[in-house]
Parts: C-alpha cells; sequence; structure tokens
C-alpha cells in the first residue's frame, strides 16, 4: 500500500532471501495496474508491516530486481527456505521447513519451523530452529547443528570433615 495514494498498487508475494547469510533484502511483489510483471521492495524501503499488507511511501520503491546490482544475482537463484530438508550434521533427517520468522530489526531470517513425519509429529512437539543452529545452506537443504544436552556434572566425591 502507497503512503502517497492510500491504495494497494502491488501484490507481495514472498521475501528474496540470501542463501549465503539468510538475509531477506527484499519482497518480491506482482506489479498492480499501472505497471506489469514482477518488482521488488527492498527491506529499507518498508515503512511498516501489517497483518494484511506493506506499507511504503510510493510506487516509485518498486524497483526492478535486474537494476539493482547487489540483488540481481540473488533474485536469480530464487532461494525459497519454504520445502527445505531440515538434516542434522550427523546426517539425520529431521523433517521439511514448514514456515520461518524474520527479525524485523535485523531483516534476518530467525527461526524454521519445521514438519516433520507423522510418527514423529504424534510423539513429539513441533521443531523450531533457531538461526544460531544452521550449520550450512545449500540449494537443496539446510544442515543444522545436532541436539546436545550437557551432562550434569557430579559433586566430587565428599570426605567427612575430620578424616583423612
Amino acid at each position: 500500500m502507497s503512503l502517497q495514494t492510500g491504495q494497494a498498487i502491488a501484490i507481495a508475494e514472498r521475501p528474496v532471501v540470501n542463501p549465503m547469510n539468510l538475509e531477506v533484502m527484499a519482497v518480491r511483489c506482482m506489479m498492480g495496474k499501472m505497471r506489469r510483471g514482477h518488482g521488488v521492495v527492498l527491506m529499507r524501503d518498508i515503512r511498516q508491516f501489517s497483518s494484511d499488507c506493506l506499507i511504503i511511501d510510493s510506487f516509485d520503491e518498486i524497483e526492478d530486481p535486474n537494476e539493482i546490482v547487489r540483488l540481481s544475482n540473488i533474485a536469480e537463484r530464487n532461494f525459497n527456505p519454504m520445502g527445505k530438508v531440515v538434516v542434522s550434521e550427523s546426517g539425520q533427517r529431521l523433517g521439511k521447513v514448514e514456515d520461518y520468522t524474520i527479525n524485523l530489526k535485523t531483516s534476518m531470517l530467525q527461526k524454521l519451523y519445521v514438519h516433520q513425519s507423522l510418527m514423529k509429529s504424534i510423539l513429539f512437539n513441533s521443531l523450531v530452529i533457531d538461526r544460531t543452529q544452521i550449520i550450512e545452506v545449500t540449494a537443496k537443504q539446510f544442515t543444522v547443528r545436532d541436539a546436545s544436552v550437557k551432562e550434569p556434572s557430579l559433586a566430587p566425591h565428599a570426605v567427612p570433615h575430620g578424616t583423612k
């Protein structure tokens, strides 16, 4: 939605994500009546996120992704986290990405919500993976750290006072 006109000017489709660092660089949009085709709105040009729209200053904020040098290569890759397989570093298949969250202050992909197999989803809660657990991102999958639980340290063997 444009602040200038107060009208919808394009339809937001999905974020443009850099797979190298998981930064959300822009939002891909389908153009409205004024222009045909697809465009992008850079994250820095989005004034406000609402539950049903993105608010930008004007139609001029929508750019051709091929005209932005640092964005064109990333937009061509068309990386989409949705549906990507998630595996642990030991090779265990954990499931597929069914949703993710974006930290709006940093424009970084923050968490992955992983849909597990039917049996695992019955036995366990849903799997949420923070960005700090992601080790590698490829075109087909995310590799994450194995879950580890530190064993509690045992107190040293107690020696009664006064005995040696």
